[in-house]
């Protein structure tokens, strides 16, 4: 009853660390606090979320009740006030209410500093990733709101949002086409290339389109993404990256097209029917020869804007790298019409854009450069007819082209899984 805000905090603070079994106790201070969240003092509005934070492991009841006042907190100009609110917020975080909660946040980093905007951002990651994500009920949902924080205009959570891209990628199989999703999302926009605090999720997107790429619903543009010219200002080990998966996405393309009947019944017993439907298609009509293309472009992206006419390392202009380009976007997508025309369209576009990085002095980019360079060999001595004639094959003992595609196509669809800290 006592009118000294410093005495009163003391008693409730003894309650609350001492006396949680006296219910009628433990409301009594959790009235008077509401009373100190009102105060227009900051001072004692901040003792007030103090001793929130106090009573919360035994009575989150409390909290919850102080929702509204707690949430309104997180604007407050004091910057202890929306320090201890987020904390706050946090503690009140369980499986019904996650997505509703990081929607709030979401909204107060936008329009926060950069320093409390990151503490928002880092809260949510560390609260949602606790103990392998046990709150998270909806991992579509999840991977979605990774990629929408990508986006925050001060976010500098680049590795914790990598990391937990690639990990849920490993974990959760049933997530992969919703993480392939969100990475083509990220890959295709340019803008993103010049935020040096992105660039580890940038490195996620594109690993987890190589590694997931019969998920992609259109390879080509994956492809054209991965390969754009404002990938130069990427730091090189990201570069290498984009490389690396660029290779895998033409492996898997080369299969298709070497083995059409088998891909297809893998993908269709194996991943569903994201394969199955999502490919571009391409029919050609038996009676006047056309191509008839049915996919249609993805809003806000036009290859043809990133692939400008540039010099290449001879001199000569794009035009062969746009032309290339041209003969990609015509195909399309059931697999079991994936043309020869299609499959030497990404040969050409991928040569002739990293030909040039064959002699890059950084060597992780020209040894993955080099590996690309190999692969297009193979499948153009494959689609050209083999060096070796047919009789002295078996003679040799020499693998034909197509059987090195499909052997390297089994390496990559090796699972890759999680592996413990403690290992």
């Amino acid at each position: 009853r006592t009118g000294a805000k410093s005495l009163a905090f003391e008693c409730i603070r003894t309650i609350v660390c001492s006396l949680t079994q006296h219910e009628l106790a433990v409301k009594l201070a959790a009235d008077k606090i509401r009373e100190f969240l009102t105060e227009d003092d900051p001072n004692l509005k901040y003792l007030g979320l103090q001793a929130l934070a106090a009573i919360a492991p035994k009575s989150l009841n409390a909290v919850v009740e102080n929702k509204e006042v707690v949430i309104k907190s997180l604007s407050d100009e004091d910057v202890n006030i929306k320090f201890e609110a987020l904390r706050l917020v946090m503690a009140m975080v369980s499986e019904d209410n996650v997505a509703e909660i990081c929607r709030v946040l979401i909204n107060y980093a936008l329009k926060s500093d950069p320093e409390f905007c990151n503490e928002i951002l880092g809260s949510i990651l560390s609260t949602c990733s606790r103990n392998y994500y046990e709150t998270i009920v909806d991992f579509d949902w999840y991977v979605s709101l990774l990629g929408e924080m990508a986006r925050v205009p001060h976010c500098q959570k680049g590795e914790e949002i990598e990391n937990q891209l690639v990990d849920i990628g490993m974990r959760v199989r049933d997530v992969r086409p919703e993480v392939v999703h969100v990475g083509r999302d990220l890959l295709i926009d340019p803008a993103l290339l010049g935020n040096s605090f992105i660039h580890r999720i940038l490195s996620a997107a594109a690993w987890v389109s190589g590694e997931y790429v019969e998920f992609c619903k259109n390879p080509f543009e994956l492809m054209e993404a991965l390969l754009q010219p404002r990938t130069n200002l990427l730091p090189p080990s990201v570069r290498a990256v984009y490389i690396q998966s660029a290779f895998k996405v033409l492996t898997f393309a080369a299969y298709f097209y070497f083995y059409p009947e088998e891909a297809l019944a893998a993908s269709i017993s194996g991943v569903g029917e994201s394969v199955h439907n999502g490919w571009c298609e391409q029919s050609s009509d038996s009676v006047s020869g056309q191509t008839v293309t049915f996919s249609e472009p993805d809003e806000g992206f036009n290859p043809r804007m990133l692939h400008q006419p540039q010099k290449d390392a001879s001199g000569n202009d794009g035009k062969k790298m746009i032309s290339d380009l041209e003969q990609v976007s015509s195909c399309s997508v059931k697999m079991d019409h994936f043309t020869k025309d299609c499959l030497v369209g990404m040969v050409n576009l991928v040569e002739s854009t990293l030909r040039p990085m064959a002699g890059s002095h950084e060597v992780e980019i020209q040894d993955r450069v080099k590996n690309v360079l190999g692969l297009i060999e193979l499948i153009r001595q494959e689609i050209h007819g083999c060096l070796v004639p047919k009789e002295e094959e078996n003679d040799r003992g020499e693998l034909k082209a197509c059987e090195i595609v499909r052997v390297m196509h089994n390496a990559f669809s090796e699972e890759l899984g999680p592996v413990s800290l403690s290992a």
